[in-house]
């Protein structure tokens, strides 16, 4: 019965000191990490009700980290305790052996193990994936990241962004993205928000792409008025010739500035290439007032009942 109790204490005062110990140096962890993370909150401008879950559910993982460095620590404080009080030569004296001792560490260590191993395991992926989506649908995380000029970020797995210049209106210059087997390079960015949601608009720049045979792609990319050899500054359209896809594209500057007739011009001459793949008319006089008339800013005199005519006719010439 007396070595029942001694035995009892003898655990007893090893949990209650690894306890301590676990407490202590999680808690010192993690306050490190958090002021770690406080980039989130000042080069980020993630706010407090992101930063805090985000923060708490790194516990996990850190106290699964420490449980079995903690145990050690707080076994050899406890044995030191032990001898300093004389309390060793009590269980001596009491006929507990040294086997005895050895073999209740070992049992009591079990604990803390299989512990450790389910949290890191199990409960710290699974906290972890938490922690990294609430900072991916944190309506800031991506463009705020673009903040900290001349510095590699990465907001995301596998995207590394960075930017050399930023005026903190949205406007960037010297932006670079690099995403698995893709890198993108701007000479100017921009932040947009629409409908409450931030996205990125580069401007005039390269992508350079790997492809299957392990062959460096390049496309470069601009606005249609800063594209020198184009022949279509006002629209695109990259259906021509093809009956599985309608698409186009149309200039925003040339959209503001043009007319109501003019607009109507533009979207039916880009449709018809797109739909019906029609070439554009030689810019000659004569085909002057046409639809497919390549020259379409011309036509800022043009009237609704212009445009009506000339899409009239457009289709008598295919009927015929």
């Amino acid at each position: 019965m007396f070595k029942n109790k001694l035995n009892n204490y003898f655990i007893a005062e090893i949990l209650r000191s690894y306890a301590f110990v676990l407490a202590s140096l999680s808690f010192l962890i993690w306050i490190t990490q958090s002021a770690r993370f406080l980039y989130l909150i000042t080069d980020m401008g993630l706010s407090m009700s992101v930063y805090v879950p985000y923060i708490l559910y790194q516990l996990p993982k850190i106290v699964s980290q420490m449980m079995l460095i903690s145990f050690l620590i707080s076994l050899f404080i406890s044995i030191i305790k032990f001898q300093n009080n004389k309390e060793m030569e009590i269980y001596w004296l009491s006929g507990i052996s040294k086997k005895t001792i050895v073999w209740t560490i070992l049992k009591i260590s079990l604990v803390p193990t299989f512990i450790a191993f389910f949290l890191y395991i199990y409960l710290a992926p699974m906290t972890g994936l938490i922690s990294r989506n609430i900072l991916a649908n944190s309506e800031f995380t991506f463009v705020n990241a673009l903040v900290k000029k001349n510095n590699f970020n990465s907001p995301f797995q596998n995207l590394t962004v960075y930017v050399g210049e930023n005026d903190n209106r949205g406007n960037l210059k010297k932006v670079y993205l690099f995403e698995n087997n893709k890198t993108i390079i701007a000479k100017q960015g921009k932040v947009l928000n629409l409908d409450n949601k931030n996205y990125l608009q580069l401007i005039d720049g390269f992508i350079h792409e790997k492809n299957k045979d392990n062959k460096v792609q390049i496309i470069k990319f601009s606005k249609f008025n800063q594209i020198d050899d184009a022949t279509h500054l006002h629209g695109l359209s990259l259906g021509y010739e093809d009956d599985n896809k309608i698409e186009i594209y149309i200039n925003e500057e040339s959209w503001d500035k043009f007319s109501k007739p003019n607009r109507y011009f533009l979207m039916y001459h880009e449709l018809a290439h797109d739909v019906l793949n029609l070439d554009d008319l030689d810019p000659t006089e004569e085909n002057e007032g046409r639809l497919m008339y390549p020259n379409i800013s011309s036509y800022d005199r043009k009237n609704m009942d212009d445009f009506i005519e000339s899409y009239k006719n457009e289709f008598e010439n295919i009927s015929n």
